[in-house]
């Protein structure tokens, strides 16, 4: 009932974009958006149509890891580790840590992830942290949470030792 209800506010708003008055339409739109042509869809309306696209469409933690380990290792990404953390961690429900050798091929990792899981897998991430010239970078993507280190980095976080108890889903070196 509530999706019907954003799609129709939807189809006022698309409408309203075309010049198309009430008196011509159908008169499928809602009433409490005023018969003075000033209709328009509020912010969280529009929110909550993104996110059912979004959700509707996104792969689940596993397979995009899976699409994920397929770029880095096209990039030549070396030590490639999923650990699952769905028993350890509210926080997310895998890591994908690989090592670039420098700081090119950090950027090169990060910006493939990047473009893969928005065109193959639909998924855009909620965040880009660090930068290639320190030496790491992270990708969060809810679900799943993309670690790309130099082997400087990677030794000094050592965060398969932080998580030694979860279960490791893959290991590629």
């Amino acid at each position: 009932m509530f999706r019907n209800r954003i799609r129709n506010r939807y189809r006022c708003r698309i409408r309203n974009r075309k010049k198309i008055t009430q008196s011509d339409s159908d008169n499928d739109c809602d009433s409490d958006q005023g018969g003075n042509g000033n209709r328009y869809v509020e912010r969280d309306t529009i929110l909550a149509l993104r996110l059912n696209l979004v959700w509707r469409y996104s792969l689940n933690g596993l397979e995009l890891a899976h699409l994920l380990v397929e770029t880095v290792s096209d990039k030549k990404a070396s030590d490639i580790l999923i650990i699952d953390l769905q028993e350890q961690s509210t926080l997310t429900d895998y890591f994908l840590i690989c090592n670039g050798e420098n700081s090119r091929q950090l950027g090169a990792i990060a910006d493939s992830v990047l473009d893969d899981a928005r065109q193959k897998g639909q998924v855009r991430a909620f965040g880009r942290e660090g930068s290639t010239h320190a030496g790491w970078v992270l990708i969060d993507f809810g679900d799943v949470i993309v670690h790309i280190f130099s082997p400087e980095k990677r030794s000094f976080y050592n965060l398969e030792e932080l998580w030694q108890t979860s279960r490791v889903v893959l290991r590629m070196p």
